[in-house]
């Protein structure tokens, strides 16, 4: 800026300010209708041989409506499940928690929506406009989602470019393989 004041207006950053390419990515999760599921929902940037996560991000937040629900397969209906917290989702060393920095993290999740309620919800964080519905508690209205404005954050999900909103499937009512169990008890 040469305008005013008279004088070229310049900052170093090279050497004192890190700037770095990122994303957020969100994985899939399955597990038993009758526990939670915890999102695993993180910020990550490229480090000159690939992604990982942004353990210095201690100040990006979502509002748990920024994600926008799709129900997709089974018997779940809308809003049988919903994102918990309601509110603020913050991140700490890169990954999301329901509790704000310093304290631990403690992962996002989805309710878990009852016995006979298994299917599939998929979540795409709306990161640079709105669309969908959300859910922000279970057996609520099924409102709509918001913007999250952080298009910085958008990845290359299936896309030649990096303008995509991170996505992730949340099955209810199934299991990883046949040595994994879904819920066990003894009795003696």
């Amino acid at each position: 800026d040469v305008v005013a004041p008279a004088g070229n207006d310049h900052q170093l950053i090279g050497s004192s300010t890190d700037i770095r390419f990122g994303r957020m990515r969100l994985q899939n999760a399955i597990g038993s209708a009758l526990l939670d599921l915890p999102m695993s929902l993180t910020t990550q940037y490229y480090n000159g041989s690939g992604f990982v996560t942004n353990t210095a991000d201690n100040c990006t937040t979502l509002l748990a409506s920024d994600i926008r629900f799709a129900f997709v397969a089974g018997s779940l209906s809308a809003c049988e499940t919903a994102s918990n917290p309601a509110g603020t989702v913050y991140f700490s060393g890169g990954q999301a928690s329901a509790s704000p920095p310093p304290a631990s993290v403690v992962a996002p999740r989805l309710a878990k929506p009852g016995a006979a309620n298994n299917g599939a919800v998929d979540l795409t964080v709306n990161l640079n406009g709105a669309s969908g519905n959300t859910c922000t508690a279970v057996g609520a209205a099924f409102p709509s989602a918001t913007n999250a404005a952080k298009p910085w954050l958008q990845g290359n999900w299936g896309t030649t470019t990096y303008d995509s909103n991170p996505q992730g499937r949340f099955t209810f009512g199934t299991y990883k393989a046949a040595e994994e169990f879904i819920y066990l008890r003894e009795n003696y």
